[in-house]
C-alpha cells in the first residue's frame, strides 16, 4: 500500500528498520536530507514498503522518481502509479555490481525499459572558459546576425523547458523539477538563452549553483538552429556567468549516445568521470 511520507524521521526509520532485515541493500538513493525534506513539505514523497524493501516516489509534476531500497538478491516489487515512473541508476564504471544487475534484470520483469545511459562530466570553470576564448569572436559575429544569448525573464522559463523537452535527445524528466516560487527564487542567469532578432527562443541551457558548485543540468537547440554554431555560445557565456560569480567547478551529465556533444566537451576541456548513470522508465 503506498501512502505519503509524513517527516524525515519517518523516513530514517523506514531505512533503519530495513538495515536489521537486509543489512546489504541495494540504493539508488542519493539525495542529502534536506532535499528528501523538501519534497515531503511540499507533499511530494510516498513510499511502499513489502518484504524485500522500501519504494519511495517522489512526484515530479510529469511523472514519479522512484528511489529504491530493496533486497539486491529478491524479487521487490513496485507498484503502478497515475504517471509515468523514473529509476535512475548511478555506478562507477570500474567497479562490477552484482545486485545492480539483478535490480535491473528485475526492472525490466516489472515492465521498465531502458532510457538510456548518461556519463558525468566535470571541469574547473576558468580552465574551460579560457580554452573557449575563440568563441567570443565568433558570438560578436553572431550578434551582427541577430542573435544574442540573454538572460530571460521569469515569463520566458515555459518556453524555454518547452524548447528543450521538444528536443530530439532531452526529455521531461531530464528537467529538474522546482516549483514556481523555486524558479523566482533562482540566481539570475541559471536560465540562459539565445534569441534571434524576432526575440524567438532558438537554443536554451539551464544550471544552478549548490553549495559553490555548478550543476549544468540541460541545453537544448531548436531543430531548426541546429549546425548554426549556438550550443558553443551557450557554453562560453555559462562558464562568462560562473567566472563572475566565483564558481570553481562545474559538473553534468551527457547521453552516451549524444556523441556530438561529449567530442565538443572534451575538446574544450571537461573531463569524463567513470560515474554513469542508467535510466529506466515505466509508461504506466
Amino acid at each position: 500500500m503506498i501512502k505519503q511520507l509524513q517527516s524525515i524521521d519517518e523516513y530514517k526509520s523506514l531505512i533503519e528498520e530495513f538495515k536489521k532485515i537486509c543489512r546489504v541493500p541495494f540504493s539508488n538513493i542519493y539525495l542529502m536530507p534536506n532535499a528528501i525534506n523538501r519534497y515531503i513539505k511540499l507533499q511530494k514523497a510516498f513510499f511502499e514498503k513489502s518484504e524485500y524493501g522500501i519504494v519511495f516516489y517522489f512526484d515530479e509534476s510529469t511523472y514519479y522518481r522512484v528511489y529504491l531500497y530493496v533486497d539486491g538478491e529478491r524479487k521487490f516489487k513496485i507498484s503502478a502509479f497515475d504517471k509515468k515512473m523514473l529509476i535512475r541508476n548511478t555506478y562507477n564504471m570500474k567497479h562490477e555490481n552484482k545486485e545492480l544487475l539483478h535490480v535491473q534484470n528485475r526492472l525490466q520483469e516489472i515492465g521498465f525499459t531502458q532510457e538510456g545511459t548518461s556519463v558525468q562530466i566535470q571541469g574547473k570553470t576558468q580552465e574551460l572558459l579560457s580554452n573557449c576564448k575563440s568563441i567570443e569572436k565568433y558570438t560578436k559575429l553572431m550578434e551582427k546576425k541577430g542573435y544574442y544569448c540573454i538572460k530571460p525573464k521569469f515569463s520566458q522559463f515555459d518556453q524555454i523547458e518547452q524548447v528543450i523537452i521538444n528536443s530530439d535527445i532531452l526529455k521531461d524528466y531530464h528537467l529538474t523539477f522546482r516549483t514556481e516560487q523555486e524558479k523566482q527564487e533562482l540566481e539570475e542567469g541559471s536560465y540562459l538563452c539565445i534569441v534571434n532578432k524576432d526575440n524567438e527562443i532558438c537554443a536554451a541551457g539551464i544550471a544552478a549553483i549548490n553549495f559553490g558548485i555548478a550543476q549544468a543540468e540541460v541545453m537544448a537547440v531548436k531543430e531548426e538552429y541546429k549546425m548554426k554554431g549556438l550550443a558553443p555560445i551557450l557554453t562560453y557565456q555559462r562558464l562568462k556567468w560562473l567566472c563572475d560569480r566565483n564558481v570553481s567547478k562545474i559538473q553534468g551529465w551527457i547521453l552516451l549516445h549524444n556523441e556530438t556533444s561529449l567530442r565538443y566537451h572534451k575538446k574544450i576541456g571537461y573531463q569524463l568521470t567513470n560515474r554513469h548513470a542508467i535510466d529506466w522508465l515505466w509508461e504506466v
